[in-house]
C-alpha cells in the first residue's frame, strides 16, 4: 500500500498520539498500581478489622457458653444473667457474620477468595451445632478461631508496602496473644467450677498457654518504640496486678502439690522409711545407701518448695517439721549400726530408735489440705479485663497501619496529579512537534507527488533516478531498498520452505506441495504413491568419517533421487537421512514400486567423494497409495513410515508397501505389552489368565511317570489364548 504525504501527515499525528499513550501508559501505571494497591490494602484492613471482632466474639460466646454448661451459675450471679449474657454474645456473634456476608471481597486475590468462601461456610454451618453441645464445644470454637487468624496471617502478606505489613504482623502478635489468653481463661474456669485441681496434662497446657503469650509479647517488645512502649504499659498496668497474682497462685498451688507429691515418693514405699525399716532388720549396706540417697531427695525438694513457692508462716513450719523428721531417719540409720554391732536385736533396735511420726504426718496433712481457691467470678472479670486491653491495643495497631495506608494513598493521588499535569504538558509539546514536521513534510509536496506518477501499482519496482541531486539521491537509496527487500524476501522464504543442504523441498514445504497434489487427486480421481526413503547405515558413516561426509554423501543422494523422477514428482528431505518422494497421477500401484526399485538400485551403486573417498550405502523404502492407505498427508506419511520400518525390519536394501493389517498387529502387540506390565507390577498374573500345566513325563521301559512338565498357558480375559511365543 503507497502512503500518500497526507496519509503520512496523519500517520505523524497518530503516532504523536500513541507516544504520548504510551508516555502516559508508563508513567500512570506503577503509579496507578500503587494507588489501587493501598485501596485494596485499605479493605483488607477492614476485613481483618471485622474478623478480629468475630474472634472476639467467638472467644467470649466460648467462655460463657462453657460456664453455662457446667451448669453453675452460682458463680457468675443467676442463671438468667448468664443465659442473657450468652445470648447477647450470639447476636453479635451473628451480626458480624451478616457484616461480612455482605462484605465485597473481590479485591482479595482468586486463592484467598475461594478460602473465604470455604472459612465463612464453615462458620455458618458449624455454629448451630456448637451452640447445642456441651462437652467438646471448647475445643470447636478454638479451631474455628485459629482458622480465621490463620486467614488473617494470610491476608497479611497482601498488603501494600513491608512498612504496613509489619504493622500488621503486631496487630497479628497481639490476636494471637488474646486468643491464648482466653484459652487460658477458660481452662482455669473450668477447673474453679468444678473445684477441681489441675492434672499434670492440663497444667502443662496452661502453662504453655502463658508461655506463648509472653513470647509474642516479646517479640512486641523487640519492635520499634511504639510498640515496646505500649506492652510495657501493658505488663505493668496496675489493673492486672490482681489477675497476676491470682495466676501465681494458681501455678503455685500446682507446685505445691507437685512438689509434696514428689516428697512422699521418696520417704514412702521403697523410700527413706521403707528403706530404714529394711535396714534394721537385715543390716544391709546397699538398703543403706539407698536410704540416705531418698534422703537427700527429699531434702532436695523440700528447698525447691520454699525458694519456689510463695508460703504461709504455717506451710513454712510443716516443711521444717518434714525436714527434721526426715533428718531424724537418716541420723538413726548410723546408730542402727552400732547397735547392731552391740548383738541387739531388730525389735529391740527399733523400740530404743523409734521416730515419732505424727507431727511429720499432720504437717503432710496441713500442706496437702486444700488451699481456699479463687472465685470463679472474680478470676473471669479479671480475665476479660485483660482481654480486653489486648483488644484496645490491637485496635490502635490496626488504626495505625489505616493511618499509614491513608497516607501512603493520599501521597499516591497528589503523585497522579502531578504527573497528570506533568503528562498535558508532554502533550503540548508533542502537538507542535507535529505540526512542526507536518509544515516541514509540505514542502516536500512536489518530490512526493513525482515519485507518485512514476510508480506503479506493484510493489518494489525501481525508480528511475533523475540526476545527482537530493532528489536523485533518494530514488537511489530507495531503489536499493527495494532490491535489499526483494533478495530478503526470497532468503526468507528459502529458509522457510527448503533443506538448507540439499534445496529440497522441507517438511513444511513438503505439507504443502503434497495437500495441493492430494486434493488435486480427489478431484481427478487420480492415485498418488508416497514413497518414504531412509538411508541404511548413515549414522556410522556421519559418524566415522565426520559431517562434512555425511552432507555430501546427503548431497549427491538428492542429485541421484532427482534424476530419477519425472518433472512432475515430489522430492523433498524432512529431516537426518530420510527423504520422501511423492508420484502424483500414477495411473497403477505398480508404477510406485519400479520407481523404489530404480531409487533402491540407484543408490546401491558406489558413491564417490572429495579428497578420493568412496562409499556404500542403501536404503529402506516404505510405500503408501493414495487412496488405498490414506486420504491426508498426515496418514499417508505415517503408514509410510511404517513401511520403511517393515522394510528395515525385514533386511534393509528393499522396499515394502503398507498393509492394512499392521496397525491391528500394533494394537494388539501394545495391548499385550501393557496387560503384562500391568500384572508384572502389581504382581497379579493370575488375574489376567496365567495358568501353570503339569505335563507328565512316562519312563516307556517303567510305565511310571518319572518327571512333570510345567507348561505356562496363558487366557486372556478378552484375547482368549495366546501363544507362549507370542507372549514371550
Amino acid at each position: 500500500m503507497r502512503i500518500t504525504l497526507k496519509g503520512l501527515q496523519i500517520l505523524i499525528i497518530l503516532a504523536t498520539l500513541i507516544l504520548f499513550a504510551e508516555v502516559g501508559y508508563f508513567v500512570f501505571y506503577a503509579q496507578f498500581n500503587q494507588y489501587t494497591a493501598y485501596t485494596k490494602s485499605q479493605h483488607h484492613l477492614n476485613l481483618m478489622q471485622k474478623l478480629a471482632r468475630l474472634s472476639a466474639s467467638l472467644a467470649e460466646e466460648r467462655g460463657l457458653h462453657a460456664v453455662q454448661s457446667s451448669f453453675m451459675y452460682a458463680d457468675l450471679g443467676s442463671e438468667n444473667n448468664l443465659k442473657e449474657e450468652l445470648e447477647n454474645a450470639r447476636c453479635n456473634t451473628d451480626k458480624i457474620l451478616s457484616e461480612l456476608e455482605n462484605l465485597p471481597i473481590d479485591t482479595l486475590p482468586q486463592v484467598l477468595q475461594s478460602q473465604w468462601h470455604q472459612l465463612f461456610n464453615t462458620l455458618t454451618n458449624a455454629l448451630p451445632q456448637l451452640r447445642q453441645q456441651q462437652d467438646s464445644a471448647f475445643d470447636a470454637y478454638t479451631r474455628l478461631i485459629l482458622q480465621l487468624i490463620l486467614f488473617q496471617e494470610r491476608l497479611k502478606t497482601y498488603l501494600a508496602t513491608a512498612a504496613i505489613q509489619q504493622t500488621a504482623q503486631k496487630y497479628i502478635y497481639l490476636l494471637k496473644t488474646r486468643e491464648y489468653a482466653g484459652q487460658e481463661r477458660g481452662l482455669v474456669m473450668r477447673h474453679l467450677l468444678f473445684n477441681e485441681p489441675f492434672d499434670t496434662e492440663d497444667f502443662i497446657t496452661l502453662i504453655g498457654h502463658i508461655q506463648q503469650q509472653q513470647i509474642l509479647l516479646n517479640n512486641l517488645l523487640e519492635s520499634d518504640a511504639s510498640a515496646k512502649a505500649l506492652v510495657q504499659q501493658f505488663l505493668h498496668s496496675p489493673e492486672l496486678n490482681l489477675f497476676y497474682r491470682m495466676r501465681n497462685q494458681l501455678t503455685d498451688l500446682f507446685d505445691l502439690h507437685y512438689y509434696l507429691n514428689a516428697i512422699l515418693s521418696q520417704v514412702g514405699y521403697v523410700g527413706l522409711i521403707h528403706h530404714y525399716k529394711d535396714h534394721i532388720i537385715h543390716g544391709d549396706e546397699q538398703i543403706h545407701k539407698k536410704a540416705l540417697k531418698s534422703y537427700r531427695r527429699t531434702l532436695h525438694f523440700i528447698q525447691l518448695l520454699q525458694e519456689k513457692i510463695n508460703l504461709s508462716p504455717q506451710q513454712r513450719d510443716a516443711l521444717d517439721i518434714l525436714k527434721k523428721t526426715f533428718t531424724q531417719y537418716a541420723q538413726n540409720l548410723e546408730r542402727t549400726d552400732q547397735l547392731r554391732a552391740q548383738g541387739l536385736s531388730p525389735a529391740e533396735i527399733n523400740r530404743r530408735l523409734k521416730v515419732d511420726d505424727q507431727p511429720a504426718i499432720d504437717a503432710i496433712d496441713l500442706l496437702s489440705s486444700p488451699q481456699p481457691l479463687i472465685a470463679p467470678e472474680r478470676w473471669w472479670n479479671h480475665a476479660t479485663f485483660r482481654i480486653q486491653m489486648l483488644s484496645n491495643m490491637m485496635t490502635q495497631f490496626i488504626h495505625q497501619a489505616q493511618q499509614q495506608i491513608a497516607q501512603r494513598k493520599q501521597e499516591s493521588l497528589d503523585q497522579l496529579i502531578e504527573r497528570g499535569i506533568l503528562l498535558g504538558l508532554l502533550l503540548l509539546l508533542l502537538i507542535l512537534i507535529a505540526f512542526y514536521s507536518i509544515g516541514r513534510m509540505n514542502k516536500l509536496r512536489l518530490l512526493v507527488d513525482a515519485l507518485d506518477r512514476m510508480v506503479e501499482q506493484r510493489h518494489y519496482h525501481l525508480l528511475p533516478v533523475p540526476g545527482q541531486d537530493e532528489v536523485g539521491q533518494l530514488s537511489a537509496t530507495f531503489n536499493a531498498l527495494i532490491l535489499e527487500r526483494k533478495q530478503h524476501i526470497k532468503d526468507i522464504w528459502k529458509q522457510s520452505n527448503l533443506d538448507p543442504l540439499t534445496e529440497l523441498p522441507n517438511r513444511t514445504y513438503l505439507f504443502n506441495l503434497l495437500n495441493h497434489v492430494l486434493n488435486d487427486a480427489k478431484r481427478n480421481r487420480e492415485k498418488v504413491g508416497i514413497l518414504f526413503l531412509d538411508l541404511d547405515g548413515f549414522k556410522a558413516i556421519n559418524d566415522t568419517e565426520g559431517h562434512r561426509v555425511g552432507d555430501e554423501l546427503l548431497k549427491t543422494i538428492a542429485k541421484r533421487l532427482k534424476s530419477l523422477l519425472r518433472k512432475n514428482d515430489i522430492l523433498a528431505r524432512i529431516g537426518g537421512d530420510e527423504f520422501i518422494i511423492v508420484l502424483p497421477r500414477m495411473e497403477n500401484s505398480q508404477q510406485a514400486i519400479t520407481v523404489a526399485q530404480k531409487i533402491l538400485q540407484a543408490i546401491t551403486q558406489p558413491i564417490a567423494l572429495s579428497r578420493n573417498k568412496q562409499v556404500h550405502i542403501s536404503g529402506s523404502i516404505g510405500i503408501a497409495l493414495f487412496p488405498d492407505d490414506g486420504t491426508d498427508a498426515d496418514t499417508l506419511l505415517m503408514h509410510a513410515d511404517m513401511a520403511m520400518y517393515r522394510a528395515k525390519e525385514t533386511g534393509k536394501n528393499r522396499y515394502a508397501c503398507f498393509d492394512a493389517s499392521w496397525p491391528q498387529k500394533l494394537q494388539r502387540e501394545q495391548q499385550l505389552i501393557q496387560t503384562l506390565t500391568k500384572a508384572a507390577e502389581n504382581n497379579a498374573f493370575a488375574e489376567i489368565g496365567f495358568d501353570v500345566y503339569y505335563q507328565p513325563i512316562v519312563n516307556l521301559n517303567t510305565n511310571q511317570t518319572s518327571h512333570v512338565e510345567a507348561l505356562l498357558r496363558w487366557h486372556h480375559p478378552e484375547l482368549g489364548f495366546i501363544s507362549p511365543a507370542e507372549f514371550i
